[in-house]
């Protein structure tokens, strides 16, 4: 969300290196592999989406400011 939000700030260009997206992508795919295999052995689980002070947060460490 938080890089959507970068992007949009630059005339819709992603401002992520490809080098880091890549390694952000390869990231989430890790951890979605880890959260399968945790789920087969406790159950299934949701995985809530982030709320606003936890974007907040993430916006700050982007050095974005929130959108509105």
């Amino acid at each position: 969300m938080v890089f959507e939000e970068a992007a949009a700030e630059f005339d819709g260009e992603d401002p992520v290196l490809p080098v880091v997206r890549r390694i952000l992508e390869e990231t989430r795919t890790e951890i979605e592999d880890l959260v399968e295999k945790v789920q087969g052995r406790v159950g299934a689980f949701d995985l809530s989406e982030p709320d606003e002070e936890e974007l907040a947060t993430l916006r700050k460490i982007a050095r974005l400011r929130a959108a509105g």
